[in-house]
């Protein structure tokens, strides 16, 4: 069973130690000695139920971190590493690119995705520039730097629905009438009553 303590310092505050799977001692400082208690029970939790992640290991900074990540990226496409760098430069790392690993919360995603809300960003970017840098933080997670992901089950905004248009049978007919030829014209009753998609009306052949 790991060791544990809380101490009170000679400056009013509370020192929560404990012995880690590691075989060292890991400490803490807190202002409330109840915040000191809830910090052990939870360290103490995660290395029982063998989630325990050394606290130190997370202190790298995120953009050192992000860039490795960026580079280990062998079988993606190149457009889409320019996509992954251009989310990171423009949304990511200019709030997350100073923070080490283990200091970014649930709290600081969720204020990040609000303050691109703010700046009235649209929902699809918001999206993208979250599931990178979920995606970075994950693989924090299997790199035994972090114990959780905090960019999971944060509240992001919805994807618009476009607004569709439907004709009514007149209105077919008008627009059939003023295509320029009679194959033009069994393309649009072809869309309108075949239920087909654009790509999917391209490929048809005669037979």
């Amino acid at each position: 069973m790991a060791r544990e303590t809380i101490d009170r310092r000679e400056n009013g505050r509370y020192r929560a130690r404990y012995e880690g799977p590691d075989r060292r001692w890991h400490s803490r400082t807190f202002d409330r000695k109840a915040d000191a208690k809830r910090w052990l029970i939870d360290q103490l939790a995660t290395s029982n139920q063998g989630r325990w992640v050394n606290p130190n290991a997370g202190q790298v900074d995120f953009a050192y971190y992000s860039a490795a990540w960026l580079s280990s990226k062998t079988r993606i496409k190149e457009k889409t590493r320019a996509g992954y760098r251009s989310l990171l430069e423009s949304r990511i790392l200019p709030t997350f690119g100073r923070s080490r690993l283990v200091t970014i919360s649930r709290p600081m995603v969720g204020s990040w995705v609000h303050e691109m809300m703010e700046e009235e960003l649209s929902p699809s970017r918001i999206r993208q520039a979250h599931q990178c840098l979920a995606a970075i933080l994950e693989q924090a997670v299997d790199d035994g730097l972090i114990g959780r992901n905090p960019a999971r089950r944060v509240e992001l905004p919805r994807l618009l629905q476009p607004d569709h248009r439907y004709l009514r049978a007149d209105q077919v007919t008008t627009l059939a009438d003023a295509m320029p030829s009679f194959e033009h014209q069994t393309m649009v009753y072809v869309l309108a009553y075949g239920g087909l998609r654009w790509g999917e009306l391209a490929a048809l052949r005669r037979g």
